[in-house]
This record gives structure tokens, sequence and C-alpha cells, in this order.
């Protein structure tokens, strides 16, 4: 490679404040997007360790750029601890958006998930897909899960984690915040966007109920604008996820440091300094709480907190919620939204 790491890798970034780089992204936001501190120095990380690979390896990311991006892929995905779905998507979306914002839209194709990983065991499957057809893979991606979960499975799988906070009274600042999270995208059903931009100036705590403010991402056109009430005192079919959701709230503003306290200042902060989390550290969040459940790899741990709103949706229908009331609480425009997860079983939820 003609050029130092810290050359290219610098080459690379200089590609997240350009309108090419947000034309590629999901929410087609119609300007560049400011990007933090924070995030830059997570980008800088995941960059520099491909260009790390690729001056390794011989490969030039400026000449060969999709030989590059899809040999670290298929490397990273191999060996004894390869990554998880997850990771993967999120290093071959940050790698091919750049490449096509510094080198004038040259468009770079990666291998899929399951042609990167073939060959390996099924437990190496973020969301526990092995192999099939093309067809099959999307199906499963597009509901997050291969399978209807149930209560008794989110119990199962759960329960070890929110008896943390029951078995300690004052638990780590980290691991409050963390069960929330977990909490609001279970229980709540919660984007991750919206537990992102949640104020402590949101939230009106009574001793019985609290009422919380979601605003909608501005570059989501599918999300509305809504007050979630969560309490003690809610129906019988919700009261096991309300109630939990209210007492860890609870137990999370009792514990916030007070230097992270404000009402402007997000109500789930990053790092003890403050600042919005991301995308990477709720998933590394999940993925951690996740090692202490009975199946670390189950997909409600590897999908971020989309992960968990699908699991959301699933035991609100299956546990008689109609789907047009649904909507209107998760803030979905399209009730075909709801409604896609009950065609995917005939119209029919297990019991």
């Amino acid at each position: 490679m003609s050029r130092s790491v810290d050359t290219v890798t610098d080459w690379l970034l200089s590609g997240l404040g350009k309108q090419a780089y947000v034309l590629t992204s999901r929410a087609r936001a119609p300007a560049p997007i400011a990007v933090s501190e924070e995030a830059a120095a997570v980008y800088r990380t995941m960059v520099r360790a491909y260009v790390e690979w690729a001056e390794a390896h011989g490969v030039s990311v400026e000449d060969h750029p999709q030989e590059a991006v899809n040999g670290f892929l298929e490397h990273r995905c191999a060996g004894p601890a390869p990554w998880s779905e997850g990771t993967y998507r999120r290093y071959a979306r940050l790698l091919t958006r750049l490449h096509w914002a510094v080198q004038g839209g040259a468009l770079i194709v990666v291998k899929g998930w399951d042609e990167t990983r073939s060959g390996k065991s099924p437990q190496h499957s973020g969301r526990g897909i092995a192999s099939g057809s093309d067809g099959d893979i999307q199906d499963a991606l597009s509901l997050g899960t291969d399978a209807w979960i149930t209560r008794a499975e989110i119990d199962r799988l759960t329960a070890p984690l929110f008896e943390m906070a029951d078995a300690e009274p004052s638990l780590p600042w980290k691991t409050a915040r963390n069960l929330v999270i977990l909490s609001f995208g279970l229980d709540l059903g919660l984007r991750f966007q919206e537990i992102r931009r949640l104020r402590q100036g949101s939230f009106n705590t009574e001793p019985d109920e609290t009422r919380v403010k979601v605003h909608r991402d501005e570059t989501a056109r599918t999300a509305r604008h809504r007050t979630v009430t969560i309490g003690d005192e809610q129906d019988p079919a919700e009261s096991t996820g309300m109630a939990r959701a209210h007492r860890l709230l609870r137990g999370w503003l009792h514990t916030m440091p007070p230097a992270l306290r404000g009402a402007d200042r997000p109500i789930l902060p990053s790092t003890a300094k403050g600042g919005l989390l991301t995308p990477s550290t709720v998933f590394r969040i999940l993925q951690g709480l996740g090692a202490h459940s009975p199946e670390p790899q189950h997909w409600l741990f590897q999908g971020g907190v989309q992960a968990l709103r699908r699991a959301h949706i699933h035991l609100a229908l299956a546990e008689g919620v109609p789907a047009a009331e649904l909507q209107a609480r998760l803030g979905i425009h399209h009730l075909a939204s709801i409604e896609r997860y009950l065609d995917a079983y005939g119209g029919n939820h297990p019991a």
C-alpha cells in the first residue's frame, strides 16, 4: 500500500460529512448529517481495523475496494470467534457507504451473511439462520426471528437479567441503565432512536405511574409522536412488562450519577460524562446482557433494540391486543406493519 494506514483511514472517514454518504443511508436525509465526536471515534476504530487488515494482506483499499471489503468481512466471520450477523451488517454498511462517498459513487457489492459464514455451525448465526434459500433468509430477517416468541420464552431468557435488579438494591449505574434499555425495548416497544432521544424532562413520574413523551426521530417517516403511560396499575395482559418498566425506571432515576442529571440531558447517557447512545453501543450492551442468559446467542440479544421491539409485538398480539391498538401505541403509521406478523402465521398466533 503506497499510503500509510492513518492516511487511508482519514481518506475514507472524510466521506462521513459528504452528501453521497447520507444518500446511501436508510433515512434518505436531505442534507449531510452531523456526526458526534463519540460516533466518529467508533467509526475510526472500525475503519482502521479494515485498513490494517488490507495492509497486512496486500490488498489496496483504494484500487480494489470490493476485494478489500469482501475479504475483510469474510476473514472476520471465520475462525473460532466469528462476528455476529449484527456486527457484520454494521461494518458492511459503513464501509460500502464510505467508499461510495469518497470514490464518486463506486458501487461495492458485498457477500451476503449466509455466503460469508458458509460451513459454520448454526450457533454462530446472530438470529439462528444457518442456511436456506435467499427467500427463506429474507423472510426470517423481515421478522427479525425464525419463530414466534412467547411470554414463557421471554421470561426464561430474561429472568436472570431482571433478577439482578432485585438481588442488588444498589446496582452499578451502567447495569441499571442497561436493564432500562432492555425493558424499554422489550416491555414498551420503543425504537432505538426513540430511546436515544429521550430526555429526563420527557418523564412525568408519580407514585403509581409515569407518563413518557416519546418524540420520533425526524428522519423516520413511519414514526409518530406519542405519550406512553407505564405503572403498576395496568391491564392484566400488560401488567408484567409495564410494572417492570416502571420499577426499573424509578430505580435508574435514583441510581443515576448526579453529574448526569438535568431536564435537557439524555435519560440514558452513553458514558459517565453524558452523550447519546449509538447503535454499536446498544448492540454491545444487549449482547453483554445476553451473556448472563441461558442462550447468549438467541436472536433477542443479537438484533439490537429492534429485536426487542419485535418480541414486544409478538407478545402483545399473542396476548390479545388488537392490531390497531398496538399500531397506535407503538407510533406506527401503517397497520400493515403490524398485520404482517399475523400474516406470517396465516392470521393466527400461537396460544
